[in-house]
Protein backbone atom coordinates (compact mmCIF):
# COMPACT_ATOMS: atom_id res chain seq x y z
CA UNK A 1 0.00 0.00 0.00
CA UNK A 2 2.58 2.52 1.04
CA UNK A 3 4.64 1.74 -1.92
CA UNK A 4 1.65 2.33 -4.42
CA UNK A 5 0.92 5.87 -2.52
CA UNK A 6 4.74 6.92 -3.26
CA UNK A 7 4.39 5.85 -6.70
CA UNK A 8 1.58 7.66 -7.14
CA UNK A 9 3.30 10.76 -5.66
CA UNK A 10 5.99 10.28 -7.54
CA UNK A 11 4.27 10.48 -10.47
CA UNK A 12 2.33 13.41 -9.72
CA UNK A 13 5.57 15.54 -8.66
CA UNK A 14 7.00 14.72 -12.19
CA UNK A 15 3.55 15.98 -14.34
CA UNK A 16 4.03 18.83 -11.73
CA UNK A 17 8.04 19.55 -11.95
CA UNK A 18 7.83 19.28 -16.04
CA UNK A 19 4.70 21.64 -16.17
CA UNK A 20 6.57 23.86 -13.82
CA UNK A 21 9.97 23.52 -15.95
CA UNK A 22 7.48 24.62 -19.38
CA UNK A 23 6.04 27.40 -17.11
CA UNK A 24 8.80 28.81 -15.53
CA UNK A 25 10.94 30.60 -18.28
CA UNK A 26 7.92 32.67 -18.87
CA UNK A 27 6.43 33.53 -16.14
CA UNK A 28 6.79 37.10 -14.54
CA UNK A 29 5.11 38.23 -10.86
CA UNK A 30 1.62 39.26 -11.34
CA UNK A 31 2.02 41.92 -8.90
CA UNK A 32 5.03 43.54 -9.79
CA UNK A 33 6.01 42.36 -13.23
CA UNK A 34 9.66 41.64 -13.23
CA UNK A 35 10.95 38.20 -13.99
CA UNK A 36 12.83 37.98 -10.80
CA UNK A 37 10.61 37.93 -8.34
CA UNK A 38 9.45 35.02 -6.57
CA UNK A 39 5.97 35.90 -7.34
CA UNK A 40 6.53 34.54 -10.83
CA UNK A 41 7.60 31.16 -9.46
CA UNK A 42 5.06 30.77 -6.81
CA UNK A 43 2.35 31.69 -9.69
CA UNK A 44 3.89 29.10 -11.96
CA UNK A 45 3.99 26.17 -9.35
CA UNK A 46 0.37 26.93 -8.30
CA UNK A 47 -0.91 26.46 -12.27
CA UNK A 48 1.83 23.78 -12.30
CA UNK A 49 -0.05 21.90 -10.14
CA UNK A 50 -3.55 23.20 -11.01
CA UNK A 51 -3.17 21.92 -15.09
CA UNK A 52 -1.36 18.52 -13.26
CA UNK A 53 -4.09 17.14 -11.38
CA UNK A 54 -6.65 16.82 -14.16
CA UNK A 55 -3.60 15.26 -16.67
CA UNK A 56 -2.82 12.62 -13.56
CA UNK A 57 -5.79 11.69 -11.31
CA UNK A 58 -8.03 9.94 -14.10
CA UNK A 59 -5.60 7.78 -15.10
CA UNK A 60 -4.65 7.11 -11.26
CA UNK A 61 -8.19 6.88 -10.83
CA UNK A 62 -8.46 4.12 -13.65
CA UNK A 63 -5.36 2.14 -12.88
CA UNK A 64 -6.84 1.86 -8.87
CA UNK A 65 -10.33 0.76 -10.51
CA UNK A 66 -8.74 -2.01 -12.90
CA UNK A 67 -6.63 -3.83 -9.98
CA UNK A 68 -9.97 -3.17 -7.84
CA UNK A 69 -11.98 -5.16 -10.74
CA UNK A 70 -9.22 -7.69 -11.24
CA UNK A 71 -8.82 -8.23 -7.12
CA UNK A 72 -12.64 -8.90 -7.82
CA UNK A 73 -12.97 -11.37 -9.80
CA UNK A 74 -14.56 -9.33 -12.43
CA UNK A 75 -12.66 -8.29 -15.67
CA UNK A 76 -11.91 -4.60 -16.26
CA UNK A 77 -13.94 -3.39 -19.19
CA UNK A 78 -11.27 -3.52 -22.54
CA UNK A 79 -11.90 -1.33 -25.34
CA UNK A 80 -13.56 -2.33 -28.45
CA UNK A 81 -11.61 -4.00 -31.29
CA UNK A 82 -11.36 -2.12 -34.92
CA UNK A 83 -12.75 -3.72 -37.60
CA UNK A 84 -9.50 -3.44 -38.95
CA UNK A 85 -7.38 -5.39 -37.04
CA UNK A 86 -9.90 -8.05 -36.78
CA UNK A 87 -8.91 -11.11 -39.16
CA UNK A 88 -11.75 -12.70 -40.63
CA UNK A 89 -9.51 -14.89 -42.75
CA UNK A 90 -9.83 -13.29 -45.94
Amino acid sequence: MRSRLLKALFGFLTWWAGLFALLAGGSVCPCCGTPTCPGGAASAGILSGLVAVPLFVPRWVRRLLGRHARRSGNPAPQPYACCVHETSGQ
